[in-house]
């Protein structure tokens, strides 16, 4: 007697069912811990060093040591050895260069100028940068932000975009960096993006670049984008109809908070509603593979008394009061977004980028070795639900384990080298899949 459910009729349903799949159009790409935002009127060649030395003298001064460190954040204090490794991880990240990703701004960052000042501005910043891209000494990403497409700002928004693209194209003498990306911020309609993608596609043809070489962000930070339909948020859409334009989405914290009606004292990072945007961004990326970057913390490690005037005891004492405030501040706010699953986010000032540090090495390291030891085994076990020092692993959480420790190599958490001392093959983990990497390790699943 002949199979009903037979080789034919499997062949049939594989067929509807990889129809079914999510389409996650965008491939994985490099993806930083932080866009640093600055104003278009103070970029210049030296910027980015600056960053980082302003970034290495504010840590080595008021957190000199991994005693410091330890004070500073409390969590770390039953852990030398931890708080030792992510001092000496911070120090040498600023030492290589800090800045990952740097966003030019000519938004919220760069105030209310005229548009011919907007038009200088635009011209001296593109030129500064088209210069570093000639020396090879931009950041791994960068880009700029102009102005949102309404109609009353549209016309700036576009005259920058172009002055901004010549200007760098006759500075960087030919040499582009991998891609420029262009942020477009105040999104709340599909013919937004339509519009501004369409210039994009303009200026390529226009000075014959490379396709897709300008890239695009959208800042999601209206309520509208999130709206439901029978296919999915439009937020969803416009991601899906912007492939492969669309490189990444950021979140607009208060910007999104305002649209919402909450008054200006309740406008926390940690706010519910903003909890509610990033399930929103993580489902989109889940479903689509486009990156999603965090917001902002809006208080700044900025000191009240300069310290080349010569201070007292009392005026260095509240220096240190708001650096080791703003650090806590900013630490718990990365460590928020990092349990969501989202690492990227803004640095608004030099001095933000060590607590940053600190709270991702804080986030991986802290787990590594217990993390190393569940997954080894595990694996070895040929994916069988196993338990580990009283934690039940099955391929659910095995598949969490494996997004762990790929996020933990690509910020520098820990390296590569770490995993291969642990029994883990780094090359295994590249598909980002439970299911290949066990079927490559000859188990049966």
């Amino acid at each position: 007697m002949s199979k009903l459910l037979n080789d034919e009729y499997i062949s049939r349903n594989q067929a509807i069912l990889k129809q079914t799949l999510p389409t996650r159009l965008f491939t994985r790409s490099f993806q930083p811990i932080h866009t640093v935002y600055g104003g278009a009127h103070l970029f210049s060649e030296s910027t980015i060093k600056k960053i980082t030395d302003i970034a290495k003298d504010y840590f080595c001064f008021y957190c000199p040591d991994p005693d410091t460190l330890m004070t500073i954040f409390p969590i770390l204090q039953e852990n030398y050895c931890l708080a030792e490794t992510i001092y000496t991880r911070i120090i040498s990240k600023l030492e290589v260069g800090s800045v990952e990703d740097f966003r030019i701004d000519f938004e919220d960052g760069y105030g209310y100028r005229s548009k011919q000042e907007e038009h200088e501005h635009a011209i001296q910043a593109a030129s500064a940068a088209g210069r570093l891209a000639s020396q090879q000494k931009l950041p791994g990403l960068f880009g700029f932000r102009v102005k949102a497409l309404t109609p009353l700002l549209i016309d700036r928004s576009f005259s920058t975009l172009e002055t901004f693209i010549e200007s760098f194209l006759d500075a960087s003498q030919g040499i582009l960096p991998r891609n420029l990306l262009v942020t477009l911020p105040k999104v709340s309609s599909s013919e937004q993006v339509n519009i501004f993608h369409s210039a994009l596609e303009e200026l390529t043809q226009k000075y014959l670049l490379p396709q897709n070489f300008l890239r695009s962000e959208i800042m999601v930070e209206v309520q509208a984008l999130l709206s439901t339909g029978s296919n999915g948020s439009l937020l969803e859409q416009i991601v899906l109809n912007s492939h492969p334009r669309l490189y990444a989405l950021h979140a607009g914290l208060y910007d999104y908070m305002s649209d919402l009606g909450v008054p200006a004292p309740d406008q926390l990072y940690t706010h519910s509603n903003c909890d509610y945007l990033r399930h929103q961004l993580q489902a989109v990326h889940t479903n689509t593979g486009v990156n999603i970057s965090d917001g902002a913390t809006s208080f700044l490690p900025v000191e009240k008394h300069k310290r080349k005037s010569g201070l007292t005891d009392q005026q260095h004492n509240e220096n240190s009061a708001i650096i080791r405030t703003a650090w806590q501040m900013h630490f718990s706010n990365v460590l928020h977004s990092a349990r969501f699953g989202i690492l990227q986010g803004w640095d608004l000032h030099p001095a933000q980028i060590p607590a940053r540090l600190a709270a991702i090495y804080y986030y991986f390291l802290n787990d590594r070795d217990t993390l190393f030891s569940r997954f080894t085994n595990f694996i070895s076990m040929a994916a069988k639900a196993v338990q580990t020092s009283g934690v039940f692993d099955d391929a659910a959480t095995g598949q969490g384990m494996i997004n762990f420790l790929l996020k933990g190599i690509e910020c520098g958490a820990f390296s590569p080298e770490e995993l291969k001392q642990a029994g883990i093959e780094p090359h295994s983990l590249v598909t980002k899949s439970f299911d290949h990497i066990i079927e490559s390790s000859g188990a049966q699943i």
